[in-house]
């Protein structure tokens, strides 16, 4: 049933884009980015050259030459026939001198619709001689700070000379970049480059001819189809970010990616229809409403805007925006628990006194501007901060990091959450697809083992449900959970090493040695003593791991590798109570060695007394536990709660009694046994007469039953 929504892809469905189909859909136009011939790389000059006098000098006022996919095919079936390029020769004959991208008078070619806009690189197959597309590029994927470096540097050299002449006060770059592109360093040191004639930005290595040939040539190829745009009219404010990816098998072809951004809607777009449905698959399998892709290209013009600082115009009303959504977060996580603000009271109002000291900087700066303009005799209505890039290059720039940095996740999160939309999560134990963190049912896996395991995987279950609903993670949750974790194995780490050391000087006391029994158990003890230690410090490593560097993706994905589709987390949650279950297994294993120990003679009073202590404290224990189980009948559904507790009390001692009555005969029976014999064998080493002491055997007579009397 069609329900109108666009559809989501679930992570199940990634692997059809990595492997290319056996029989590949028809082909439709395509960008083909191509190098010249070596002979003809000298004609343009990119070092010195800008895409205007690229396109004026000696190609084609049009777009880069287009090739049918189709024709393309058809003459991979001819073996001597070359791949049709764009020569300096050709694009002579179709140039006039003077003209621009926006002079031309060619027709751009007919790719709406097409695959220019289509991210399906599994459609080059391998050993074919096919070009990528023209695809869009979304900013996630483009991030200047990636864990491995774009380039690598080489070592020391020992021969090279790092020399500073006589008062050299001013340090340039060593490489030049082409006429109108400027090098800028962004705030975190990688640097990137912007053109300000056609207000792009790239972080390819512009300095490379190669490299700047072909961003060149797309950047006046986007700005072409942008100059003969029919549609609805596009943003004026746009900044296009062209990115090079090189082909796999054929080394003079890249695969041109680009986006345009827009700051004044704070969004990204294209030239051409772009499906999102497998990006936003992988972070969220709900079915969306329009105005959520909204807010995730949102997300990502602010990843834009991390990615590129230096560009973006900041006004005093976006700045009063953020605030009001800085303080309606600290507002939601000061007075409510579940809260699904990944932050807490102290990081908001750190964001906070930074934004209120951004918008200071930029009343600074309207109030000089506003002054200089009434110097000027001019009237200006909106005063803005723009962190522009200078026209001398080789100069670095200032801007406003904090925006991209901040809003990004504000963004991500309402994008999660499903905000503004029916049925949005305004709570963090809250399922929007009605499964309640208390309602996911335990399979049989998690029931026996939970018995095993004294019901620790039980509770890291519900734990587990609670942080993860829908999977989606919280970062404050999550923080906690983990802070949480680490105490408990610091403790249960403690208590394997006090087993482990008590039962190792037990089985080397002086004396009898302790029979086999006691020793298996007191072996079993050791071995569960070391299991949880090794369990705990295993787990202590990845989870701090993780801690340590505050990656929020890594715990999802650890959790998403041990998430089962029939029973969820249950192996995850059994992982995580396995050092409780050995510890506590440890314990019972010395309890029980040590009473075979104490108890080797059941009829001796060491036997008899230790047995009785025992019993009376497993009975404390017990009845303890079962007072402090959280999923059990109340108290108060018996009825009133003074006469059930007398009636337990009084039962368990009436049993009690019972049960230890008995024992407490014979033992008193045997100690007045004892000591009347002592007493006779002492009388009789002395070498008195039993005659001389009536009155003393008569009192330690016993009765003729046996009983005290």
């Amino acid at each position: 049933m069609d329900s109108g929504f666009p559809a989501i892809h679930t992570p199940v469905d990634m692997p059809r884009r990595a492997s290319p189909p056996s029989d590949p859909p028809p082909r439709r136009p395509s960008l083909r980015v191509h190098l010249s011939p070596p002979a003809l790389q000298d004609s343009d000059h990119p070092l010195t050259d800008s895409p205007t006098d690229i396109d004026s000098a000696s190609h084609s006022t049009c777009a880069p030459k287009v090739d049918c996919a189709d024709n393309i095919r058809d003459a991979d079936n001819t073996a001597n026939e070359d791949r049709p390029s764009v020569s300096a020769s050709e694009s002579e004959d179709s140039a006039s001198p003077g003209s621009s991208p926006t002079d031309s008078t060619c027709s751009a070619p007919d790719w709406s619709g097409g695959s220019v806009a289509e991210h399906r690189p599994e459609r080059i197959l391998p050993g074919r001689d096919l070009p990528y597309n023209l695809r869009p590029l979304l900013p996630d994927n483009l991030d200047p700070n990636p864990s491995a470096p774009i380039h690598t540097i080489p070592q020391f050299d020992p021969n090279v000379r790092y020399t500073v002449h006589a008062g050299q006060c001013k340090f340039g770059f060593g490489e030049k970049v082409p006429l109108g592109w400027v090098r800028v360093i962004h705030p975190a040191g990688q640097p990137y480059f912007w053109n300000e004639e056609h207000n792009a930005v790239t972080l390819e290595w512009m300095p490379d001819s190669v490299v700047a040939k072909h961003v060149n040539r797309t950047l006046t190829y986007v700005a072409h189809q942008i100059e003969h745009w029919d549609g609805e009219p596009l943003p004026k404010d746009r900044q296009i970010v062209i990115s090079l990816e090189p082909t796999p098998n054929a080394t003079t072809d890249y695969a041109a990616l680009y986006y345009i951004a827009s700051p004044r809607y704070e969004t990204i777009f294209w030239l051409a229809e772009y499906n999102l449905d497998w990006e936003i698959g992988l972070m969220l399998q709900a079915q969306l409403e329009p105005q959520m892709l909204g807010i995730y290209l949102k997300y990502q013009f602010y990843k834009h805007w991390d990615n590129f600082p230096d560009i973006q115009t900041v006004s005093r009303c976006q700045i009063r925006r953020w605030q009001m959504i800085l303080e309606n977060a600290l507002a939601d996580v000061r007075f409510s628990k579940t809260s699904t603000v990944n932050y807490n009271v102290d990081k908001l109002q750190e964001m906070i006194e930074m934004v209120h000291r951004m918008y200071s900087r930029a009343s600074r700066a309207a109030a000089r501007d506003k002054k200089k303009a009434e110097k000027d005799g001019k009237d200006k209505k909106d005063y803005k901060v723009k962190a522009r890039a200078p026209k001398k290059p080789d100069l670095s720039v200032e801007g406003e990091w904090l925006p991209g940095r901040m809003m990004q996740h504000f963004y991500q999160d309402r994008f999660l959450n499903l905000y503004s939309q029916r049925g949005a999560r305004v709570d963090r134990l809250q399922s929007v697809f009605g499964k309640s963190p208390g309602d996911i049912p335990k399979s049989w896996y998690i029931r026996i083992l939970g018995l095993l395991l004294f019901r620790a995987p039980n509770n890291h279950l519900d734990e587990l449900n609670q942080m993860w609903v829908d999977t989606v993670l919280s970062r404050k949750v999550w923080k906690k959970r983990v802070k949480a974790l680490l105490s408990d194995w610091t403790e249960q780490r403690v208590l394997a090493t006090i087993l482990l050391t008590a039962n190792m000087s037990f089985l080397s006391i002086d004396g009898p040695s302790p029979d086999g029994f006691t020793k298996v158990m007191c072996f079993l003890s050791v071995i569960s003593s070391c299991a949880a230690f090794v369990l705990i410090t295993a787990l202590e490593r990845r989870i701090r791991r993780i801690q340590k560097n505050i990656d929020l993706q890594a715990a999802q994905n650890w959790l998403q590798l041990l998430n089962n589709s029939k029973i969820g987390l249950e192996i995850l949650a059994v992982l995580l109570g396995l050092p409780y279950g050995f510890t506590v297994w440890s314990i019972i294993f010395f309890c029980i060695s040590f009473l075979s120990y104490c108890m080797d003679d059941v009829k001796s009073p060491t036997g008899i007394t230790v047995g009785t202590i025992f019993g009376i404290h497993f009975i404390i224990v017990v009845w303890a536990l079962w007072v402090s189980m959280e999923k059990r009948k109340p108290i108060q559904d018996h009825g009133q709660m003074p006469k059930v507790v007398f009636t337990k009390v009084a039962k368990a001692s009436r049993s009690a009694s019972r049960a230890l009555s008995g024992p407490i005969r014979r033992m008193s029976t045997k100690a007045w046994q004892t000591t009347q014999r002592s007493l006779s064998f002492a009388i009789q080493q002395n070498g008195q007469d039993k005659n001389e002491l009536p009155l003393y055997r008569r009192s330690t007579q016993l009765p003729p039953n046996g009983s005290i009397a």
